[in-house]
């Protein structure tokens, strides 16, 4: 999850996403659900990148849509519903924020869209 209250402050976060994304999807054990989603052999070029040191590198390899995929991006509200939406199925979640705004109303913005959702 990265939330956001302004354009930079959402690009910053879906960058720092992307890296994130970029590490992970690097592993063998990701290989299945990249492929699964469309991005065949995106796993063994990552972790073939990975062990060239080109983390900056990879990071261009994750693209827009699997950021949204993958992750939930955008202003507190959008976020929270978004998230309540994909989890469905499970009784309990906890997100990880990575960039973007943190703030106590940001939080709690998040926390009522999640919980009207």
């Amino acid at each position: 999850v990265s939330m956001a209250t302004s354009d930079e402050e959402l690009a910053a976060g879906r960058s720092k996403v992307a890296a994130q994304l970029a590490f992970y999807g690097s592993t063998p054990a990701y290989g299945g659900v990249l492929d699964h989603h469309g991005y065949d052999g995106l796993q063994q070029r990552l972790n073939g990148m990975s062990k060239q040191g080109l983390w900056r590198e990879m990071n261009n390899l994750i693209d827009a849509d699997l950021i949204d995929l993958l992750a939930v991006t955008g202003t507190p509200a959008e976020c929270g519903a978004a998230l309540a939406t994909r989890n469905s199925f499970a009784d309990r979640c906890l997100p990880m924020f990575y960039g973007g705004t943190r703030s106590p109303e940001a939080m709690s913005e998040f926390a009522q869209a999640y919980n009207s959702a």
